[in-house]
């Protein structure tokens, strides 16, 4: 009750004496808690901050609102659907290089375990469309390769059983280079008329020649 005192100070006042105290002091008000005149002031502060907050979402809403109202909905929705096409596009390629990386990887790491010479010789001589990677193993690429060992050995560095072929490099047992083997379409060993012959008699061998020249 002391904030009476700076009203009332050391003497009774009349009615219209208090009303004037009252109305001079800006640091009191009277309301009649009956009617429900008076609020708290942590409640009031609590309701001005959420009609703060409420205004400030309605603004923003509007503004929101007035943004959309110059979008074009089916343009919008076309450059979703194209942005979706673009992406599933992108996956499918990204998967098929990723493949294509392994598959090759895989190839040789196949012709590396076969000892082949040159690689590029030997895959010239595979047919590689018809195979398929499993894991870490191309199926049926092990036939292949069976099989162009045993009709060009010299592609490979392992014995053969016949020392007598002059296309083996290397003979049974492990022995020197046979020299007379050269590659006709090398620059140092440049040989059209071999290269004829190879082309009518082993076509097979001079694929394979030509591709270890780069041909």
């Amino acid at each position: 009750m002391d904030f009476l005192k700076t009203l009332f100070g050391d003497k009774a006042l009349t009615f219209e004496e208090l009303k004037a105290a009252v109305e001079a002091n800006d640091k009191i008000k009277i309301a009649n808690l009956k009617d429900g005149g008076y609020v708290a002031k942590d409640k009031f502060d609590t309701e001005t901050a959420k009609a703060k907050k409420a205004q400030e979402d309605l603004d923003a809403a509007n503004v929101a609102i007035e943004k959309f109202k110059g979008m074009d909905v089916e343009s919008i929705k076309a450059a979703a659907e194209k942005y979706k096409a673009d992406y599933d596009a992108a996956q499918i390629t990204h998967q098929a290089d990723m493949e294509k990386l392994q598959f090759g990887f895989a190839l040789d790491n196949a012709l590396k375990t076969a000892k082949a010479k040159n690689t590029k010789a030997v895959k010239a001589l595979l047919s590689v469309e018809g195979l398929k990677l499993d894991g870490e193993t191309i199926i049926g690429l092990k036939d292949q390769i069976d099989k162009v060992v045993t009709e060009a050995p010299y592609l490979f560095d392992v014995e053969d059983k016949d020392p007598e072929d002059p296309a083996v490099k290397f003979v049974k047992g492990g022995g020197a280079p046979n020299n007379n083997v050269k590659n006709p379409w090398l620059k140092e060993s440049l040989n059209y008329t071999e290269q004829g012959r190879l082309l009518r008699d082993d076509p097979q061998k001079a694929k394979a020649y030509k591709a270890q020249a780069g041909k």
